[in-house]
């Protein structure tokens, strides 16, 4: 059985959709809700950080379980559970890298102040 069809089996796509669907959702929120909150400006990219690192954990668990009508049970068949874990593993590890390097380079916003043309502001000097 190839992967691709396992993973279809498992319902791990269906999973990963909601998951996105779900995380996009609070984002907005929480991008939303932040500066009305006088939370920190790291907070939404706090929440987006671990959102992002918890995807491939809802992979790995949407592999690993399976939702009956009985309830949640672990799937017995171990057929490409360490591909899938490494896969997980190595798609948390560029997420991570990813947004180290976006927010170190200063990508996503500067925090110069802008006048109503666009050019930065400049302080006058007398």
């Amino acid at each position: 059985m190839s992967l691709f069809s396992e993973l279809k089996r498992r319902s791990v796509f269906k999973v990963g959709v909601a998951y996105l669907v779900v995380t996009w959702v609070v984002i907005q929120v929480a991008d939303t809700v932040a500066p009305q909150l006088s939370l920190p400006e790291w907070v939404p990219r706090f929440v987006t950080l671990l959102l992002l690192l918890g995807f491939p954990v809802t992979l790995v668990l949407a592999w690993i379980f399976d939702v009956t009508p009985e309830g949640i049970r672990a799937d017995t068949t171990t057929t490409g559970n360490r591909r899938v874990i490494a896969v997980g593993t190595a798609m948390a590890l560029a997420m991570v890298g990813w947004y180290w390097t976006r927010s170190e380079t200063g990508e996503g916003g500067g925090t110069e102040a802008r006048s109503i043309r666009g050019a930065p502001l400049r302080e006058h000097v007398r």
